[in-house]
């Protein structure tokens, strides 16, 4: 049980991880995140990825590389991990939040 003192500082954080290999799917993930950010500003929107693609979203905020997750984590109120076969995980992201776009 997280205590409520904890949890008040980090109801608002919220992770969304993808551990696969495909940097178009870590692109949309950046680009999708002010999207979500508008969509619902009372919460802060984290990344976790893989160590090897730092160099994607060296310059981002909120990211969080998979080995320091494990140390991190404890500052997270709710993850939610992209499974790395998922179809369309961008687009189902959205959906499931309700998140549209002119594009």
């Amino acid at each position: 049980m997280i205590p409520l003192t904890k949890y008040s500082l980090i109801k608002n954080n919220y992770c969304i991880g993808y551990y696969g290999d495909s940097n178009e799917c870590i692109s949309q993930l950046v680009w999708l995140r002010p999207l979500m950010e508008e969509k619902y500003p009372k919460i802060k929107i984290y990344l976790s990825f893989n160590d090897s693609v730092r160099y994607l979203v060296e310059k981002q905020d909120r990211i969080i590389l998979k080995s320091e997750f494990k140390n991190k984590k404890k500052d997270l109120a709710y993850f939610y991990e992209i499974s790395k076969n998922e179809k369309s995980p961008i687009l189902n992201l959205m959906e499931i939040n309700k998140i549209e776009t002119n594009l």
